[in-house]
């Protein structure tokens, strides 16, 4: 009888590996957070999944998490943009988007790591792995993974410069196709 998998990616222990408590997701909580390098791990107050596993491989956590929350959440009434300039965080806009549709308020875990940026980007891959046969699919956000009504904001490089395109609600009917479940991982051997 297959035994089923034990969740234990909310834990402090996760993967051998010392978490911070859960904090709010707020700007004067990640205050709180340590200023050197690491990993840290995303999920909306009383869920049961993360919503995203990320590093911060060469600036301090507190640094790193307090300009993504800035990203995310400094105007409610627009997206933001993700990924194209130094202060474009990849995932602010997903969280944007969940927050706005489902009213999500989010909670943080850090884990500070002494290594280098190569060891510490291993580490978030071997998280995302973890998580994925665990849990059977990707964070909810990792990956590109977008809130099922929204389109993300995006960033064009023309022959006119650089264009953005700012996110917004998909009309009524449409689905955002980068919302799907991601399968789960099926090893294959030679």
């Amino acid at each position: 009888m297959v035994q089923p998998q034990v969740k234990t990616f909310f834990e402090q222990t996760w993967c051998g590996i010392a978490w911070s408590d859960w904090l709010p997701f707020t700007r004067a909580q990640m205050a709180r957070l340590p200023g050197r390098p690491g990993l840290y791990r995303l999920r909306a107050a009383g869920s049961e999944d993360l919503f995203y596993i990320g590093a911060s491989p060469t600036r301090g956590l507190r640094m790193y998490l307090t300009g993504l929350h800035q990203a995310a959440f400094r105007d409610r009434s627009q997206m933001p943009y993700g990924g194209m300039d130094a202060w474009d965080y990849l995932v602010a806009p997903a969280l944007w988007t969940w927050r706005d549709a489902e009213g999500c308020s989010y909670e943080c875990s850090a884990a500070p790591i002494d290594a280098t940026r190569q060891v510490i980007e291993g580490l978030m891959c071997a998280l995302l792995w973890e998580y994925r046969r665990v849990q059977g699919e990707s964070p909810r956000v990792n990956y590109g993974r977008f809130h099922p009504h929204y389109r993300a904001s995006a960033t064009f490089l023309t022959n006119r410069g650089r264009q953005r395109l700012r996110g917004a609600r998909l009309p009524e009917g449409h689905t955002n196709p980068a919302a799907d479940e991601s399968p789960p991982l099926c090893p294959r051997w030679p």
